[in-house]
């Protein structure tokens, strides 16, 4: 009689047979296809929601602009989960911009950061940072500048305006260097150089101008800025004047009233 010889060779202590051993794997393989598979439509469905949701928010921003103010608003949801967020009431971070917008026939580009936004209570922020990114012509535009035919031109770090001024029956081209400064909610144009050129006079007309301080130049940011929202920095590039703005427990969707209720300055 031949003996049997079994292809499987003998288990040892706590071994499991073999076939066993793949249903195992089989069950372990399609428990992680099912996990895989939930995760991936956890995501998917998080993903549908946020674009959902930062349309909902750009259009609401959008549609609360105050007359005398138009753009197209993009908005970006941060953070994880979107479910989680809107199911708690209370945005992180999110992210509001306009790249080109027309502000009473002033023309900027605007982004703001708003955090801790609680999205079923007026959208109101617990903080908020942005840029106000103003061309020279918008700037140009509202600044009160002396003299006639004025003209400011923005540089690296540094800024100058000319204008034709008659100055004891004789005219001339005013030439001022300024900075930049923050006072208590106000722009100024604070001169470091003046001078008068285009005339045989003109050293004799520099000499005779008042002094240099006359010729600053405040800009009140808040007869452009609704009320809480202030400036924090300045910065000027080539062509470019970009402004910091901050504010604390503001919504928002806040409007610039028509009432003229505008923001304050510092005191």
């Amino acid at each position: 009689m031949t003996p049997v010889i079994s292809a499987e060779p003998p288990l040892g202590p706590g071994q499991v047979p073999r076939p066993q051993r793949r249903r195992r794997m089989r069950r372990w393989v399609k428990t992680g296809l099912w996990a895989l598979g939930a995760l991936l439509l956890l995501v998917g469905l998080d993903v549908g929601v946020r674009l959902v949701a930062q349309d909902r928010i750009a259009q609401h921003v959008q549609d609360s602009l105050p007359p005398g103010v138009d753009g197209d608003v993009e908005a970006r949801v941060h953070g994880f989960s979107t479910l989680w967020q809107l199911a708690s009431g209370r945005a992180s971070h999110v992210t509001v911009s306009a790249g080109e917008l027309t502000a009473f026939g002033l023309n900027l580009a605007a982004s703001v950061d708003a955090y801790g936004v609680h999205i079923f209570d007026g959208m109101r922020t617990e903080m908020l940072t942005g840029t106000l990114d103003v061309p020279e012509a918008t700037l140009e535009g509202v600044a009160v500048l002396p003299g006639t035919d004025a003209s400011l031109t923005l540089g690296d770090d540094e800024l100058s305006y000319a204008s034709t001024v008659s100055f004891l029956g004789l005219s001339g081209m005013l030439t001022v260097d300024a900075e930049l400064r923050l006072v208590d909610g106000e722009v100024i144009i604070d001169p470091t150089n003046v001078e008068v050129s285009g005339s045989a006079f003109g050293q004799a007309l520099t000499q005779a101008l008042p002094d240099i301080d006359e010729f600053a130049v405040p800009i009140c940011t808040a007869d452009y800025l609704p009320a809480g929202l202030h400036v924090s920095e300045l910065r000027i590039a080539e062509g470019m004047l970009t402004v910091g703005v901050e504010a604390r427990n503001i919504a928002l969707t806040a409007e610039i009233p028509d009432s003229g209720e505008f923001s304050t300055c510092r005191d």
